[in-house]
């Protein structure tokens, strides 16, 4: 990578933090805000981002993101863009935190041309409930979880961030169910991809693929300009460069056992 864009990874902060605005409730501790969300399901978990530089070392306002963690009921996360703060990833190692995800940031602006995309890829709605439900199950069976049955209220709060246009689901479907599908959210001028996954079954078709370009062309259709996401995969990281997306610096995610 080239000299990082410091303007374009603060953007992809800001869009962090958009992205997490609407995951239940959130409060200050110290330079950093803690956003709670209630369970830690297949798009939210609850997580703590940086919102300045402290007047002096980060070790206060670590430990003030501890306090309110416990507080909450909640194992203390952060997720940081390391360029941003060069010096926090080591106030956070130095204070207990373990590093757990070394992802590559990798953004596509609206303007590149698009991937070709399959017949059966659609945007879900967030009136159709019973697929929303099932969307997120086989979301989670194809990341790995057990298998559980999905609460109404996690499909209503899905279906309603749909619903404002705060997130955005592309998916194929077989049989009118999804087998594959990928997530935009905090969308506005700009959003996150997540979530991308396909069936087990149904792997190396090129459908997670035609997933995410179906999303993007929706998403560039709506006026959107950039979109973001991290990765740690090398293989992932090939799929979305395909997909016209460059790196452009690293999201480090930590946890305090």
């Amino acid at each position: 990578m080239s000299r990082p864009d410091l303007a374009l990874l603060a953007h992809v902060h800001g869009q962090l933090h958009d992205g997490l605005a609407g995951a239940g409730t959130h409060r200050e501790a110290g330079a950093f805000r803690l956003y709670l969300w209630p369970r830690d399901d297949t798009f939210y978990r609850t997580r703590a981002l940086p919102l300045r530089r402290p007047a002096g070392a980060w070790a206060d306002d670590i430990a003030r993101l501890r306090a309110a963690c416990a507080m909450a009921g909640a194992m203390p996360r952060l997720e940081i863009v390391d360029e941003l703060w060069p010096d926090l990833a080591g106030a956070l190692l130095g204070s207990g935190f373990l590093c757990e995800l070394r992802a590559t940031v990798l953004v596509r602006s609206a303007g590149e041309p698009a991937a070709p995309t399959a017949d059966r890829a659609v945007l879900l709605d967030g009136a159709a409930l019973d697929r929303l439900g099932a969307f997120i199950a086989a979301a989670e069976a194809a990341h790995g979880f057990a298998p559980r049955a999905i609460p109404p209220e996690e499909t209503g709060r899905l279906a309603a961030a749909v619903a404002r246009g705060r997130t955005m689901l592309g998916a194929v479907l077989e049989d009118g169910q999804p087998v594959a599908g990928a997530s935009l959210i905090g969308v506005g001028r700009g959003a996150e991809l997540a979530a991308v996954w396909s069936a087990p079954t149904r792997r190396r078709r090129g459908l997670a693929a035609a997933a995410c370009a179906h999303l993007l062309a929706a998403f560039a259709a709506r006026g959107g300009e950039l979109v973001w996401l991290g990765t740690g995969d090398g293989a992932a990281e090939r799929l979305y460069r395909r997909l016209g997306f460059v790196p452009v610096g690293t999201q480090l995610s930590f946890v305090h056992p």
